[in-house]
């Protein structure tokens, strides 16, 4: 990165608003805990101005505390720094602030962190410290000088700085610089760096329509992250998020007549009820359906096909579901499954829903007769879909 001959400490902070928005929206979802990570602009004058914000696993975090590893930083660097050398241009971007969040009870700098920035700034003067609180919408800014406690004579705090957005969506002059970096920070190469098997969060300016689509992803994946957490509580499981994409196809081949079907990428059914997700690029939703607001369940075995080296079967299967919406209204979800354990599948639907109406393909439910097969005979994963197992 560039040299510089003389540094400025910053007196202004600026986000880009999506950037902060993106962090915030995240470190809400999660918000029992606190998140640390790192910041990346470039400083015009006495001014930072955020493009990128860094939020890495974390190494250990509580409702009070945060702390994510060391590596994160030569991570960075040795990617902002090949990427510099590719585009010249770049080379007053810069890791400029650390920034963590106080979940629920206020924006500022506690003594912890006030020992933390200490260490952070006597390595390089201008950085800046950011405390968020994505609970209450507060914020807080702080740079290198020392505040002392003229009784003690003790460091008691650091300067605050004032905070601003920039309401901009993109700047077309860096856009390409910053998703070349973004790829290489979520890689899970650079996630190995830092010794973890979960991917580095990087947040960088999108356009309005892309930053909806990007909360919507990041409730998605928590949603998601979730349901495998309480995995080992389920009654049934299925990840068929690789085979959405030929689902979607065999679906269109074979001329199935009910073309409002759904093709969920998670399904996990609980004593309470079903939950679904979709993860398509036209579409990201969830959902969850209580039994006792169904009025009634139709499963519709479209295909079997025996995969010998694995000896078990593979079915594709309709589940229509019937729900009661209003005193006299209803709602008609379809839901598109692989399985290779529909014997299970059958069975927990029984348990929470005894009149559940089991049937194969018939005539009717196509737009025409057209032979029904997997022609593309997909390889299947041992543990798809079993319960209690890690996720396939």
């Amino acid at each position: 990165m560039l040299e510089r001959e003389e540094i400025i400490i910053p007196e202004s902070v600026v986000f880009n608003k999506s950037v902060y928005e993106q962090f915030k929206y995240f470190t809400r979802l999660h918000g029992t805990t606190e998140w640390g990570g790192l910041g990346i602009g470039i400083q015009n004058g006495t001014a930072f101005y955020v493009r990128a914000i860094v939020l890495p696993p974390q190494k250990t975090h509580n409702l009070s505390y945060c702390e994510f590893r060391k590596e994160l930083f030569p991570v960075i660097t040795k990617r902002l720094m090949k990427l510099q050398e590719k585009m010249d241009k770049y080379r007053d971007y810069r890791i400029g602030l650390w920034i963590h969040t106080h979940p629920g009870f206020g924006a500022f700098f506690s003594g912890t962190d006030i020992s933390t920035f200490n260490y952070l700034t006597k390595l390089s003067p201008d950085y800046l410290g950011i405390v968020v609180d994505p609970i209450q919408n507060q914020v807080i800014g702080f740079n290198s000088r020392m505040v002392i406690d003229h009784n003690t004579g003790t460091l008691k705090s650091f300067e605050t700085i004032p905070i601003d957005f920039d309401e901009n969506e993109q700047n077309e002059r860096d856009d390409a610089f910053l998703s070349e970096l973004m790829n290489a920070l979520s890689s899970p190469q650079a996630a190995r760096e830092i010794g973890s098997s979960s991917p580095i969060e990087v947040f960088i300016p999108l356009s309005k329509i892309e930053h909806q689509l990007k909360t919507m992803d990041i409730r998605l994946q928590y949603l998601e992250r979730k349901i495998i957490e309480y995995k080992q509580l389920s009654e049934f499981y299925v990840n068929q998020s690789q085979y959405v994409f030929q689902l979607r196809e065999w679906m269109m081949r074979t001329n199935l007549l009910y073309m409002d079907t759904l093709i969920p990428s998670i399904i996990l059914m609980r004593p309470q009820g079903l939950y679904y997700s979709i993860r398509l690029p036209e579409i990201l939703t969830s959902s969850f359906i209580k039994w006792n607001t169904i009025s009634e369940i139709e499963i519709i075995i479209l295909t079997e096909e025996l995969i010998a080296h694995l000896n078990h079967v593979s079915s594709i299967i309709l589940i229509n579901i019937i729900k009661r919406v209003g005193f006299l209204r209803t709602k008609t979800i379809r839901l598109l499954v692989h399985t290779t354990n529909l014997e299970r599948l059958m069975r927990y639907i029984l348990e929470f829903y005894p009149g559940v109406v089991i049937r194969r393909l018939q005539e009717e439910d196509l737009i025409e007769t057209t032979a029904i097969s997997n022609q593309d005979g997909w390889e299947m994963d041992e543990d798809e879909d079993q319960p209690n197992t890690e996720e396939s």
